[in-house]
């Protein structure tokens, strides 16, 4: 072996331990580029009537979930114009499953009610964070109510009705009734938009059930009218138009140059 090529070789010799050392470090640090994200999601419905309390889930999936022993965190809260009557509850939790039941009252006013979600995952020498917000629909609901009577013996417990408006499923209680006697089911019908006019109301009880309506049958229909208020929306928009128009007029008129004597 030549002068040149052993100096080569001792070089290479010398270095070794220094690429030897760097990948164990690289090796060793944890990967957080590769880690799976957090994936949080709210399962329930996004528009609700003012102040009511609906059952929710806050669903927290993703993380190093390779390690032996992990778990998920969360903390909530709700954001609008105003909060008034509005929580989350509970407003924390943690558990290994990621999924968590909460009741969301919502606020007294109309509006858009927002619920932060800051999620967290957790396991030895690992923390994943993220914050998500949902948006939810708070609007004043259109109440329906009808009487059902229990003209048997017994008390009847647990009975499913449902509530259709204009043929479409819009929710169902579940009632009890005691014996020889009638209760209100209360109904909140929400909706994005009323569309003014007539609209069909078909109430149904469990065809298992002796419950009835005051018609002797299990399902009754009749009908329900939501008042338009366009014109008024478009009157007011007009009016204000000419009070604009006016106020240029005046202001124009008074700034125009006198006439030269």
């Amino acid at each position: 072996m030549n002068r040149r090529a052993l100096t080569s070789f001792i070089a290479a010799l010398m270095l070794l331990p220094f690429f030897l050392l760097t990948g164990v470090q690289t090796a060793s640090t944890p990967a957080y580029a590769s880690t799976p994200p957090l994936v949080v999601t709210l399962a329930g419905p996004d528009i609700v009537a003012n102040g009511s309390t609906n059952t929710y889930y806050i669903n927290i999936t993703g993380g190093p979930t390779t390690s032996a022993s992990y778990n998920y965190s969360y903390t909530a809260t709700i954001h609008s114009a105003n909060v008034t009557g509005s929580s989350v509850s509970p407003s924390t939790g943690k558990s290994s499953s990621g999924s968590f039941p909460v009741n969301i009252t919502s606020t007294t006013d109309a509006g858009i009610m927002t619920v932060a979600v800051n999620a967290t995952f957790s396991s030895p020498g690992v923390t994943v964070n993220k914050s998500v917000s949902f948006l939810i629909k708070v609007v004043h609901p259109v109440v329906i109510r009808v009487p059902i009577y229990n003209s048997g013996p017994s008390g009847i417990r647990n009975v499913p009705v449902s509530l259709f408006v204009d043929g479409s499923f819009v929710a169902t209680q579940v009632v009890s009734i005691p014996a020889h006697s009638s209760v209100n089911v209360t109904f909140d019908w929400v909706s994005y938009s009323y569309t003014p006019g007539a609209h069909t109301v078909t109430v149904v009880i469990d065809s298992n059930s002796t419950l009835l309506f005051s018609n002797g049958a299990r399902q009754t229909s009749f009908t329900i009218y939501i008042p338009g208020n366009t014109f008024v929306e478009i009157d007011d928009l007009l009016i204000t138009g000419i009070i604009i128009a006016a106020f240029f007029f005046v202001l124009i008129y008074f700034r125009k140059p006198k006439p030269r004597k």
